[in-house]
């Protein structure tokens, strides 16, 4: 399959015409039935990763907006990316405890100690 990788490489093509892709079944020596599922495969993987771009990148913009967002807006939310407002409502909790995380890393508590030492007695 290098060879594919390849040719997208050079051509930038995910949709090549039937006799490019004879033509590249050929010179492989592999079926045309697997060069094609090869292109519809990484076709799709193409699609998902640019739609996930674009939902993420709404989910955070809607985060900067509002950290808590109400049901309805939730709703809304996940209609407008495609998704349940399940999933919608899960992305900010965990949103929410990985910027807690990030903010507990940069400003982490002193340590606390049940014993208190004053002047003049013995240390342990």
């Amino acid at each position: 399959m290098q060879y594919l990788q390849e040719y997208v490489a050079q051509t930038g093509n995910l949709d090549p015409p039937a006799s490019q892709l004879q033509e590249l079944a050929s010179k492989m020596e592999e079926p045309i039935a697997v060069v094609r599922q090869w292109f519809i495969r990484r076709q799709s993987q193409e699609y998902r990763g640019s739609r996930r771009r674009e939902r993420e990148a709404l989910l955070e913009e809607r985060f900067v907006q509002n950290r808590y967002p109400k049901k309805a807006a939730s709703e809304e939310i996940a209609q407008e990316i495609g998704e349940s407002s399940l999933y919608v409502r899960n992305w900010f909790a965990r949103r929410r405890s990985r910027e807690k995380a990030l903010t507990n890393e940069k400003h982490p508590e002193p340590p606390t100690s049940d014993v208190v030492l004053s002047p003049g007695s013995a240390t342990l």
